[in-house]
């Protein structure tokens, strides 16, 4: 604010007090800068400079005078001119002049592919669009990290001037480094990124930053703070962790389990491995007679298996066959994973096996989901075949059933796609329309050579006249957005004879390869 702003600020101010007390109890006050207003009477005079103070303040400004800001640092290179002009018409929705379909998520999905092209090839977005992508971030959280990485230095300065882009500064950038200043004075936003710098560059020196603030932050922000220890994450974390479990704050606790998960050889795990043993073991004659395999559920009255699982015990006579069910998952899930062959005798597929044919679905999908948190493509591909049964099984609870897209997403792509490809030859259409959501869900969206010719035989299968498959419109949509762009000229060129799901199948596949090649 100027010093001619302050100036007219207090006038008005002044003038409003004058009214508000009477002008039979306060003098008319001056009003520096604009014209005299005798009137005969006192309130005259104060309405006349009123309505003079009005007019200069909507029309009668000085112009003032500011510091300009900074100029933004250098910035890695901006797209080419015919790749930014893709930009444009993807952000404006008009990709639809191009032949695509305006369907529900085409803009956001071809936005990320851009994005992830631009991104590999170390390039940002240009400066006149800056303000669209922080938008586009600010309203989908999903784009955000691929906006920050191709936003450049640009994008980062100017997203400190709008509070709908301060997301940006949640994500840590190659070059930044621990400031001390920021760390004591910083809003949590810019603290945060300053731990998760000092946590890439000295481990335990962050760790004891965040030990020493630990107790005089909030909930929220102890676990966000605490979120930076997945960087260089070590057992010299453990005993901080260990006490994170006995947070006073249900997230903190919860964060703590899943980054202590992630040391298989600490004592919370061995301690898991030893609550594990009473609750599932092979059949035997003295517990449990002919059966392959038994399971027993936890009782919620147990502190200590709450303490070890981040949850909150149940008083007596609450232990529901629901809440037991969830007890025995969260142990599961959070069991090393090396614990079972040596329980149970028997590798990972038999496993799976067993627990299918003893329909002990809590157990498979605790397994299923201790996979994907422990991120064990080995098992996450043993226990397939078994999550294939259970979600076919009709006495299975749905809330039990793991994410089979999950488990594929472990896979390398090539063996996810081949998977998937096995299904569409087996079962097309419960491939496309069974608990998976679709082809993009199930292998990703960049597809095999081997995936992308199935679909191909299918689509020419389907696509016949008077074939009437209502599947068609969906493998072809999926199929724009995945397939390898160059197969465009599978499709070329269309005819009037053509499906019309084939017609948007060859434009997109057409606009993507076009998109690829105008980056170079």
């Amino acid at each position: 604010m100027t010093e001619g702003d302050s100036q007219r600020t207090d006038t008005w101010q002044q003038l409003v007090s004058t009214a508000l007390v009477g002008v039979n109890r306060r003098a008319v006050p001056e009003t520096p800068g604009l014209p005299s207003a005798p009137a005969s009477e006192r309130a005259a005079e104060l309405l006349d400079r009123a309505a003079a103070a009005t007019v200069q303040q909507r029309a009668g400004y000085v112009p003032g005078t500011a510091t300009p800001l900074p100029p933004a640092p250098a910035d890695k290179p901006a797209v080419p001119d015919a790749a930014a002009r893709r930009l444009d018409a993807v952000l404006a929705g008009d990709y639809t002049r191009f032949g695509l379909q305006d369907t529900n998520g085409m803009g956001e999905r071809l936005l990320s592919e851009w994005l992830d092209i631009a991104a590999a090839r170390e390039m940002r977005f240009p400066a006149d669009t800056i303000p669209r992508m922080l938008d586009a971030g600010y309203a989908d959280r999903d784009l955000r990290p691929a906006i920050v990485a191709t936003a450049g230095t640009r994008g980062r300065w100017l997203a400190q001037f709008n509070p709908k882009w301060h997301y940006v500064t949640e994500y840590s950038a190659p070059d930044d480094r621990f400031d001390a200043g920021v760390w004591e004075h910083g809003t949590h936003a810019e603290r945060r990124r300053a731990l998760a710098a000092a946590r890439a560059q000295e481990p335990a020196r962050a760790r004891e930053l965040l030990e020493e603030v630990w107790s005089g932050e909030k909930a929220e922000r102890r676990r966000e703070l605490l979120l930076t220890l997945e960087t260089n994450l070590s057992a010299e974390d453990e005993p901080f962790l260990e006490r994170a479990l006995d947070d006073r704050g249900a997230t903190v606790r919860g964060t703590a389990l899943a980054l202590v998960t992630r040391l298989p050889s600490s004592a919370h795990a061995e301690r898991l491995c030893a609550h594990a043993r009473h609750y599932v073991w092979r059949g035997a004659p003295n517990r449990g007679g002919d059966h392959p395999l038994r399971v027993a559920a936890p009782k919620p009255t147990d502190s200590g298996l709450a303490r070890d699982l981040a949850l909150v015990t149940r008083a007596k006579g609450k232990d529901s066959t629901d809440v037991s069910g969830e007890w025995l998952w969260a142990l599961v899930t959070h069991t090393p994973l090396r614990f079972w062959p040596e329980q149970l005798g028997v590798s990972p597929a038999e496993i799976g096996a067993l627990a299918a044919e003893a329909e002990e679905w809590d157990l498979l999908s605790g397994l299923a989901n201790a996979a994907r948190v422990q991120e064990d493509p080995e098992w996450a591909r043993a226990l397939l075949p078994a999550i294939a049964v259970l979600n076919q099984s009709p006495r299975a609870r749905r809330g039990q059933t793991p994410d089979f897209r999950t488990l594929l997403s472990l896979l390398p792509v090539e063996e996810r796609c081949a998977h998937v490809a096995r299904m569409l030859a087996d079962a097309p259409k419960r491939a496309l329309h069974g608990h998976y959501s679709g082809l993009i869900g199930l292998a990703g969206p960049n597809w095999t050579e081997e995936l992308s010719e199935r679909v191909a035989e299918l689509i020419a299968e389907w696509a016949v006249p008077d074939s009437r498959n209502n599947s068609l419109p969906q493998l072809c949509y999926e199929a724009s957005l995945a397939m390898p762009p160059a197969m465009y000229e599978r499709y070329t060129p269309v005819s009037a004879e053509t499906d019309t799901s084939v017609v948007h199948l060859e434009a997109a596949l057409r606009f993507r390869h076009e998109m690829h090649a105008e980056f170079g």
